[in-house]
């Protein structure tokens, strides 16, 4: 299979145990920038890629996301880097060169000038690296990957702002650079495949992880940099797409419908999370991800929640019918464990395929519901020669549709004062 593949150092650890051996693959590696990549993806020419997450947040009704993989910062990231002649609080209308290998990069460098500098400096796209080369001096780059890396420190530039620490500063949260994607084309027609895909990405991002000192050793020797220096670059980026990295993206979508950079806000899930992140709509489905085996093991676990909701709703009913108030805690009780199933259900279906498992907790519902009046039912029937238990049952039954209250409190006893004569 065609994987697409970042040419920056910060995704050695996801990529170096798959091309030496180390987690076995099938993969055939395309590399190249991220706007390359994006390119690629957009085009249907990869089933499965990195790419940047403004690119997912532009198009999410073309891709699956992969879980729990993505790049990623904490705090400084040293390889998103404004490098500038001056403060950047002087920077409103003057040219920053940016780099046309990046989306995302340049896309929250104008939401960090916008919201939180308050200015609004002109963008012109270009090679640094090239410009420098032929003596011109823009008066700041925004530099990414490695070339940030080489640039630090330049002497004509001794303002350097990472675009990481400036939004984990700004937010208190992580900043997502890139994800990884499938193509929804690509999964309709080897669903299989991708999902293996997606589990060799997992298996391979465990193990570079582990071996992040040797990461960092490989990257020394490939860019001359000082081991202590490639240790605190690779410490300060994150790999995972838990809870409060969602948060970070979640924002970063936010304040993009907010200026406008894309049109409008949408939801997409990832599995084995409830939260929700907002980017741009997506069609009458919405955008999903690709479960994995741990949401299948969620998924039967809330089945099972509500069929033994169900159960211990109807044996409370049961129990009341026949025994009146001196029961009616276990009613509580099993009402109670059958919200916690059907929040179950609507929690996982926020963190993947929202219709299905909504659909799939409604039906839990229903079936509880139904099970509890055939208990009621049956109860009247069994306890024949318990008139009263039959009576309440009866009269429960019959004014359920026109008073819920009334229903209640004559299955716990309650009675009301006859209506006053005329």
């Amino acid at each position: 299979m065609n994987v697409g593949r970042i040419g920056y150092l910060n995704v050695l650890p996801i990529y170096r145990p798959l091309e030496d051996g180390t987690v076995e693959n099938d993969f055939e590696f395309v590399s190249g920038p991220p706007s390359h990549l994006n390119d690629l993806m957009r085009q249907g020419l990869l089933p499965v890629s990195a790419a940047s997450s403004l690119e997912y947040a532009s198009r999410p009704e073309r891709y699956l996301l992969v879980p729990d993989l993505a790049i990623g910062s904490c705090g400084p990231v040293r390889s998103v880097l404004l490098l500038s002649d001056r403060p950047v609080s002087e920077l409103h209308d003057e040219t920053v060169l940016v780099s046309s290998q990046t989306h995302t990069s340049a896309a929250l460098f104008r939401v960090l000038m916008n919201k939180r500098y308050a200015i609004k400096p002109r963008l012109i796209v270009g090679s640094a690296q090239k410009t420098l080369a032929l003596g011109e001096h823009p008066t700041a780059i925004l530099a990414i990957g490695d070339q940030a890396l080489k640039l630090a420190g330049h002497p004509d530039y001794p303002e350097i702002l990472d675009l990481g620490q400036a939004w984990q500063e700004w937010t208190g949260l992580p900043f997502i650079f890139g994800v990884w994607l499938a193509a929804r084309e690509a999964f309709q027609a080897d669903p299989q495949g991708v999902r293996q895909a997606c589990r060799t990405l997992l298996t391979a991002k465990r193990e570079g992880v582990a071996r992040i000192s040797e990461m960092s050793r490989l990257a020394a020797e490939e860019t001359g940099m000082s081991l202590e220096r490639a240790e605190t670059y690779f410490a300060g980026l994150c790999y995972d797409l838990g809870e409060r990295e969602q948060m970070g993206l979640t924002r970063f979508m936010e304040c993009l419908a907010e200026t406008g950079a894309i049109p409008a806000r949408a939801r997409f899930g990832i599995p084995g999370f409830g939260r929700r992140i907002d980017a741009k709509k997506a069609g009458p489905e919405g955008p999903a991800s690709i479960s994995t085996s741990r949401d299948n093991y969620l998924a039967s676990a809330f089945l099972g929640a509500a069929f033994l909701g169900a159960a211990f709703l109807g044996a409370a009913f049961l129990a009341a019918a026949f025994l009146g108030a001196a029961f009616l805690s276990a009613s509580f009780l099993g009402a109670a464990f059958l919200a916690a199933a059907f929040l179950g259900a609507a929690f996982l279906g926020l963190s993947s395929d929202l219709s299905a498992a909504l659909s799939s907790a409604f039906s839990s519902l229903a079936a509880a519901l139904t099970g509890a009046f055939l208990a009621s039912f049956l109860a009247s029937f069994l306890g024949a020669g318990s008139s009263e238990a039959a009576r309440r049952v009866s009269s429960m039954m019959t004014m359920g549709a026109a008073s819920p209250r009334r229903a209640w409190d004559s299955l716990t006893m309650r009675v009301y004062p006859p209506p006053p004569s005329e």
